[in-house]
């Protein structure tokens, strides 16, 4: 299994809240589903736009601690 960190640019997780009627801190937008969705979302079009192969594909995105996801990408044997 491959296993990515990815700190959300806070500026741009501010746009996406006050876009989504979302008025919280940092912190507190990190653990929202719907950012967490988001984030997936975009990590998957970046992938799509550049031809990303199938196996390193994201699949899932977890949060841990106030500042960071965790992706998850499938690994093939």
């Amino acid at each position: 299994m491959l296993v990515a960190v990815v700190v959300p640019n806070e500026e741009v997780a501010n746009k996406w809240a006050y876009t989504n009627g979302h008025i919280s801190s940092f912190d507190k937008l990190c653990s929202l589903d719907q950012l967490n969705k988001y984030v997936l979302s975009e990590l998957k079009l970046t992938a799509e736009r550049n031809k990303v192969t199938s196996n390193a594909e994201v699949y899932e995105v977890r949060k841990h601690g106030y500042d960071s996801l965790t992706v998850f990408f499938p690994l093939e044997f």
